[in-house]
């Protein structure tokens, strides 16, 4: 692949990964549709900002590292992962492995890089 010099984050991931990226949806009148199309695009973004030297990270789960992933405080465009807490009890959504960070600051990143991705993803 060319380099290029885009600035669209899933066009950069697509080039560091080495894949063709899919087309922008032409339709986004199907919130589901939308929502899809970003969770794919995500993938591909974070797997791309886990690179450690070239390569895709490979999470370990055995407790011997952290993972890392932003959490959204609900606002009124229905942007957030939920999250409850009443006196000696606490539940949260789980992710999943491929929206997984290797690091809080590359979390960091990620929500503010892919902040129009989250949005499509999260926000019905």
């Amino acid at each position: 692949m060319s380099k290029t010099t885009t600035t669209d984050p899933y066009l950069k991931a697509c080039e560091a990964l080495g894949i063709k990226p899919k087309p922008p949806l032409k339709d986004r009148s199907d919130k589901d549709e939308v929502s899809i199309d970003a969770y794919r695009r995500l993938i591909v973004c974070i797997r791309a900002k886990n690179m450690v030297d070239g390569k895709i990270w490979t999470p370990v789960y055995d407790g011997s590292e952290w993972h890392y992933w932003p959490y959204f405080k609900p606002k009124s465009t229905g942007l957030g992962f939920t999250g409850t807490r009443y006196d000696d009890w606490h539940t949260s959504t789980i992710v999943g492995s491929r929206l997984e960070y290797r690091s809080r600051s590359l979390a960091e990143e990620g929500a503010r890089e892919f902040e129009a991705l989250y949005n499509d993803f999260l926000t019905v």
